[in-house]
């Protein structure tokens, strides 16, 4: 061909360079070894802590709230398995197993949220 390149060492420095910041971006999620526990609130009290990455087998908890809510915790995650309330918009949330997952119960009055070790309770770029 006429002496042209495929990719010229701008193009090349441009993509070296989005790999690094994809890298470093992802990189310390790699890093996150700590353990995460779910925090459980009733009426604005804490009501119980669970080490999430303790547990070797699922348990389930029985929440001393009207209506009725019961949560199941299992290695690395909680969720809400039944609750009393009419619209269940609490067992919507699904699955928590990352740093800031929450599920409110609204009726019941509780709150469950997962707060991995190391983290700071910060809010997030939405949050203000």
């Amino acid at each position: 061909m006429n002496g042209k390149r495929l990719i010229q060492k701008t193009d090349f420095l441009l993509i070296l360079g989005i790999i690094l910041i994809a890298f470093f971006l992802y990189f310390p999620k790699l890093l996150d070894k700590g353990g995460i526990s779910a925090h459980i609130y009733i009426e604005n009290m804490e009501y119980q802590v669970i080490d999430l990455s303790r547990l070797t087998e699922e348990q389930f908890i029985d929440l001393p709230t009207d209506p009725f809510l019961v949560l199941r915790a299992g290695p690395g995650y909680i969720r809400v398995h039944s609750a009393g309330c009419p619209d269940r918009l609490c067992a919507a949330a699904g699955t928590l197993t990352k740093n800031g997952d929450m599920a409110v119960c609204v009726p019941a009055r509780v709150v469950v949220k997962v707060v991995s070790a190391g983290h700071e309770d910060t809010f997030d770029a939405i949050a203000y």
